[in-house]
């Protein structure tokens, strides 16, 4: 019997407030899923690279800022098939409160655009489906707590 072969994976999020509004970055219209939507700061975690390490490493490569973190926020779950070669994956998701360093957000390719919006700003998001699905599973597991 063939066995399905599954990947695994693990990606941190960032969650950052300011003035009480999180920050969320908007994903290119030209990527291959979520186009368009809104998303926390984060990404892959490498092989053999710590949890913190791998989120500084993806926010400082998304907005050209150091973070510091400052403890947990939330987890979930997610499964999808991968773009590249259509193999099923497993991920969780660690999402950490962090605080970004003083500057001007400067977005990579990844992006298109960055805001800061207050809790009522990002349930409407989630209820008109313009975040990503694992935003809206964090945020949910965590009741909106920020």
């Amino acid at each position: 019997m063939d066995e399905e072969k599954i990947g695994f994976g693990l990606s941190m999020r960032l969650i950052s407030k300011k003035d009480d509004k999180l920050l969320l970055l908007q994903r290119p219209n030209k990527r291959f899923h979520d186009q368009g939507k809104w998303e926390f700061p984060g990404g892959k975690v490498k092989k053999d690279e710590f949890f913190d390490e791998g989120l500084k490493r993806e926010v400082f490569e998304e907005t050209n800022l150091n973070i510091k973190i400052l403890g947990f926020y939330s987890a979930c779950e997610d499964s999808f098939k991968s773009c590249k070669n259509n193999q099923n994956i497993k991920s969780i998701n660690l999402a950490m409160y962090g605080i970004l360093d003083k500057g001007e957000i400067q977005l990579s390719n990844e992006h298109m655009n960055y805001g800061y919006f207050s809790k009522e700003e990002i349930k409407k998001l989630d209820r008109e489906g313009k975040l990503t699905l694992i935003a809206s599973k964090l945020l949910k597991s965590n009741n909106f707590n920020f």
